[in-house]
């Protein structure tokens, strides 16, 4: 009997002292953990978005809603004039036209035209203002569907 008690007393003190090592993890290492997290499923999120997107016209954009709020400010109506095109009903003619005319390095980079950009960069310095721009089709796509407006374009 004596020895049982003894037994349960040191399972006892064995339970308490083992601790849960997730209770112990330090505070940012919890913080970085969920921002880990927090960008793996944003990441995921927008997978999902960019993959419906293959299927779905997207219902506004941001460059729409900031025509809407301008033209109520300016006590004037906004009419939405787009209608969407499947690509095949498109002539392969002005498709690559428009993509010759907005970026003609389209196919030999994989969305930024670095060349384009260390160009720019060069330029800008020696006039001392920027002088041009060098976005790609896909920065514009980006830029014009998924970013807020903003003053500076």
């Amino acid at each position: 009997m004596r020895h049982t008690c003894a037994l349960k007393t040191q399972l006892n003190k064995a339970r308490k002292t083992k601790t849960n090592p997730r209770r112990k993890r330090p505070f940012w290492k919890r913080l970085i953990v969920a921002a880990i997290v927090l960008l793996l499923g944003l990441h995921v999120l927008f997978a999902i978005a960019l993959l419906g997107l293959r299927y779905i016209d997207p219902p506004t954009t941001g460059v729409q809603i900031q025509r809407r709020v301008e033209s109520f400010f300016a006590s004037g109506t906004y009419k939405k004039r787009q209608t969407f095109m499947p690509l095949h009903r498109i002539s392969p003619t002005l498709q690559h036209a428009v993509i010759a005319a907005e970026d003609g390095n389209f196919y030999k980079h994989y969305g930024i035209d670095w060349g384009q950009v260390r160009q720019v960069i060069e330029d800008s310095a020696d006039a001392g203002e920027v002088t041009r721009g060098a976005s790609t089709i896909p920065q514009q796509l980006v830029k014009n569907l998924f970013l807020p407006p903003t003053v500076i374009r």
